[in-house]
């Protein structure tokens, strides 16, 4: 430690100052006395500890969130009595530090996957974070500002379907093959509730009517089915039928309206189709009619009797028209996405919203199905908070 100041005894006690440069830690104070003419010599001793001084860095806040992409970031934090250099580290994410400079390294953080929405809430399954995948609810009741309400994980990393019927929630698991039902009815603690085995390896593209869950399954390389999930007991789901597809064509995502269930069946590499079935008997569904269309599709929604499905290789989505199923019309493939749209698309009124697998979100005015037109980005990744 530092030096002491000595000092005179007089009358009996004396005292001393602590000198400059001792550190935090126990210091070891001897005290000697070396006599006189009435009195031996004598020391002892103590520890005396020294805690550290507080100090206070301020941190200055930083534009949240951003999107993969965003030129690198210049960090700033001033304060600290110690001297020592501040330094900056990434605690968790896809991002490095490098003195000042945060550069964000990849946007393997969750990534919306699929998604489904009640209310003023939004709810999407989200892949390639840490662990396993979340299940992400997000609060739209103001739709120019969301908010991330919560974020709950799930059974595995491969979390994909997802649909919702009252206050209960959906997801299927491709790596799993399983179904699992969640109780929703506080969006902001969802709870898992049972689990059920279903075909093979199922696909994002589940879709929910009344009592039952059809659940697309590919068999690369096959023929794939559907399998069709009895959901009327959350906490007791029942597979009650299947649907086999075309041969050599794998169903990915389906959509109902009208009780008319709409399944899309892209094919490598032969033609790709999207078929319309009856649901008059929802637990054995009957073929109308079907449709060609572009070369590895992934997922369609749709409105009415108008069917948006993405359009594969070629990029962005295109529009049939199935007023009359057994004569289909469909349009030509049109933006937003550069190459292979794969994840999803959202239908609302005369709009959709479709999820590009590396830049996010698009929406897509489609007030008229045969001339589909870009209007706008909303937005892209959802991170851990």
């Amino acid at each position: 430690g530092g030096a002491w100041t000595t000092s005179t005894l007089s009358a009996g006690s004396s005292s001393a100052g602590l000198g400059d440069g001792t550190v935090a830690g126990s210091q070891t104070i001897a005290v000697t006395y070396s006599g006189d003419s009435n009195f031996s010599g004598g020391s002892a001793s103590t520890v005396l500890t020294i805690t550290q001084a507080p100090q206070t860095i301020s941190f200055a806040p930083l534009a949240s969130p951003v999107n993969y992409g965003v030129s690198p970031i210049s960090l700033s934090a001033t304060g600290g009595s110690s001297g020592n250099p501040i330094t900056f580290s990434v605690a968790s994410g896809p991002a490095s530090a490098s003195g000042s400079t945060l550069t964000i390294d990849s946007a393997n953080g969750n990534h919306p996957y699929r998604m489904t929405s009640q209310g003023s809430d939004l709810y999407i399954t989200t892949q390639g974070g840490s662990g396993n995948s979340k299940l992400a609810i997000v609060d739209i009741s103001n739709p120019g500002s969301p908010t991330l309400a919560s974020l709950t994980t799930g059974l595995s990393t491969s979390m994909n379907g997802i649909g919702i019927q009252g206050t209960s929630l959906f997801v299927t698991y491709y790596g799993n093959s399983e179904i699992q039902s969640w109780n929703v009815q506080n969006p902001r603690a969802p709870v898992a509730i049972s689990a059920l085995s279903v075909c093979s390896n199922p696909y994002g593209g589940m879709v929910i009517n009344g009592n039952y869950a059809y659940v697309p399954c590919p068999n690369m390389g096959g023929t794939g089915q559907i399998s069709i999930v009895n959901i009327s007991n959350p906490a007791a789901m029942s597979v009650v039928g299947t649907v086999t597809a075309m041969t050599g064509t794998n169903p990915t995502s389906l959509s109902v309206q009208n009780n008319v269930l709409y399944m899309i069946n892209p094919s490598e590499p032969s033609q790709s189709y999207v078929s319309a079935y009856s649901l008059a008997n929802p637990a054995a569904p009957t073929l109308l009619g079907q449709a060609q269309v572009a070369h590895s599709p992934q997922y369609l929604t749709a409105n009415g009797t108008t069917v948006l499905t993405t359009a594969g290789d070629s990029g962005g989505i295109q529009s049939i028209n199935f007023s009359n199923p057994s004569s289909p019309v469909v349009s030509s493939p049109t933006g937003p996405c550069v190459s292979y749209t794969e994840n999803t698309i959202f239908y609302s009124g005369n709009y959709a919203l479709v999820s590009c697998n590396s830049t996010g979100f698009y929406l897509v005015n489609t007030s008229n199905p045969a001339a589909l037109s870009v209007v706008g980005s909303i937005g892209s990744w959802i991170t851990d908070p």
